[in-house]
């Protein structure tokens, strides 16, 4: 059927006279309208002999026959029905009606993103180096906050379903978790953690000399603000996940705001130098 006779035999059924003294039907759907990424749901109307049921995608204008689609109830998974309006067509004796559409959405969510947080530096590679003694902590952001397991070398970590791992020990770390409202989605981190223990007693190696510089906001969008409260900073540079340098700027003063727009949503460091010492904190970008 072409979309003209398609149209217009739909704008019939909208319009089919109801004979005098017969019962409107004023059919409704009820159901999941919120879909998680690769999951399913179900929507259903009231009891009647007969059903079809149809369908038109978010910003389209046509409205389609679903093949095969007669029943009370409809499966729906979010691959094909997420962002688009549902309509049924219900008929009781002579009578058809169709009901008022009902919008089927999804959910979709960021990748996950881990925030680095303690005493540590970054290595060459991107390694996260730590002193013997000190202690690092791994934080899963949101909306991962269900289903989390945390491993080191490939082996899950007991007891340890928090969205923050406290980490003093070297290893190869990861995790992954799934959104409270879509607890079967579960995703993973896409890189591992690698974290390096040094003994930094001897000549200080590793040590982070300064502290106290903050910065703000965080999660960033294009613009990103560090500042220490008595100390004038010289520059920054910041790494991303992988050790790569993305971006370095002298600040000679005490504040200053950088502009960071052109960097990709993920988690970065930023290496703060002063004349006192470095210092080295995570931030995340979220566009």
């Amino acid at each position: 059927m072409n979309k003209l006779v398609r149209l217009a035999v739909f704008s019939a059924l909208l319009f089919t006279a109801i004979p005098v003294g017969a019962q409107v039907l004023n059919p409704t759907i009820s159901g999941d309208d919120m879909l998680c990424p690769e999951g399913t749901g179900t929507v259903t109307t009231q009891v009647f002999q007969g059903y079809q049921w149809y369908q038109r995608y978010y910003g389209s204008a046509d409205t389609v026959l679903i093949p095969g689609a007669t029943s009370q109830s409809l499966l729906m998974d979010a691959a094909n029905y997420a962002a688009s309006y549902l309509i049924v067509e219900v008929t009781d004796g002579v009578v058809t009606e169709m009901s008022p559409e009902f919008l089927v959405d999804g959910w979709a969510f960021l990748p996950p993103v881990v925030m680095t947080n303690g005493d540590f530096t970054i290595g060459p590679n991107g390694e996260t180096v730590i002193c013997e003694g000190d202690t690092v902590f791994f934080e899963l952001m949101q909306p991962y906050t269900v289903n989390i397991v945390w491993t080191n070398n490939g082996n899950p970590i007991p007891n340890q379903t928090d969205n923050v791992l406290e980490v003093t020990t070297a290893g190869s770390y990861h995790v992954s978790g799934a959104p409270a409202v879509c607890p079967d989605f579960n995703q993973n981190l896409g890189v591992m953690l690698e974290v390096i223990v040094e003994d930094c007693s001897a000549a200080g190696i590793g040590e982070n000399t300064l502290s106290g510089a903050l910065v703000f906001p965080n999660p960033a969008t294009d613009q990103l603000t560090v500042e220490h409260p008595s100390t004038l900073i010289s520059s920054v540079d910041i790494h991303d996940e992988t050790g790569r340098l993305m971006k370095t700027a002298i600040i000679n003063q005490t504040a200053a705001t950088i502009a960071v727009d052109e960097l990709n949503q993920g988690t970065y460091f930023i290496t703060i130098h002063s004349n006192g010492g470095t210092e080295v904190k995570s931030f995340v970008i979220q566009k």
